[in-house]
């Protein structure tokens, strides 16, 4: 039952790319789209297959994810623990929120400059940048939810005894779980968008330099492999997150049921 309505769940999601890609192809073949600047889907996997027969399609991609990764789970990492610290200390939330929420407004890939001369013009710049992209979400979204954990659970803890590390991680933190995830998703999302604009400026290699450096070059066909890569790492990357939000909290599953009701 449940792969029933997992599958049916995807075929639905696939009806609207399907639409559009079919489109796509028909407004090229009638030309009434340039099929230079905008080669027919077609075309375009037919030449994915031929990069990834090469393997370079693959080490693009092995690249972009060799720095995704880790930067996300830095970052989601710090994030938490900051958002921990700063939702449960006034004292620490006066002290660094100002400086954190002025780091916050700033363009991110406008920093990479300055990972470039701490970290070198290298594959540790870019993680150290997505990896601050990500915290700032899960920072966010983890102090507002702890600063949001209800008095009574504080209290009944700390009358069985419990010491602050264990009321922080083992109360808090419960409670704070979902909002985290949350942070997560998005941050996943942002970390691949900073990274795809920063391998483009390290001109390397990678998704990033796939898609605007073969644009730069004329070769939009390359191009697009890029965006489509992109595009499919995206969603997969949302669907872990999304499946790890609900193996680490299964009662939001009971809150699903009212997408049936309403």
């Amino acid at each position: 039952m449940k792969v029933t309505l997992m599958l049916k769940s995807t075929l639905l999601g696939l009806i609207v790319p399907f639409v559009l890609i079919c489109s796509w192809e028909i407004l090229v073949a009638t030309d009434f789209v340039n099929g230079i600047f905008f080669p027919p889907p077609s075309r375009i996997f037919e030449t994915a297959i031929q990069l990834a027969s090469q393997g370079a399609l693959t080490s693009h991609l092995v690249s972009t994810m060799g720095r995704l990764l880790p930067g996300f789970l830095i970052g989601a990492g710090l994030g938490t623990l900051f958002g921990l610290g700063l939702g449960t200390s006034r004292q620490l939330r006066q002290l660094l929120e100002p400086t954190l929420a002025a780091l916050y407004s700033i363009p991110k890939i406008a920093l990479l400059p300055i990972f470039f001369a701490v970290f070198g013009a290298g594959q540790s710049a870019l993680v150290g940048l997505v990896s601050l992209s990500v915290f700032f979400y899960v920072w966010i979204y983890t102090m507002g939810s702890a600063m949001r954990t209800p008095r009574n659970l504080i209290l009944v803890a700390k009358t069985f005894g419990a010491s602050r590390l264990k009321i922080i991680f083992g109360v808090v933190f419960r409670h704070s779980l979902p909002e985290t995830m949350s942070g997560m998703r998005i941050g996943i999302g942002v970390a691949l968008l900073i990274c795809l604009t920063g391998e483009y400026i390290l001109g390397s290699d990678g998704l990033g330099y796939l898609i605007l450096g073969s644009r730069t070059l004329g070769l939009h066909t390359y191009s697009y492999i890029g965006i489509f890569m992109s595009a499919f790492l995206g969603v997969l990357l949302q669907f872990f997150v999304v499946q790890l939000d609900r193996l680490i909290n299964p009662w939001k599953k009971a809150t699903n049921s009212l997408d049936k009701t309403v």
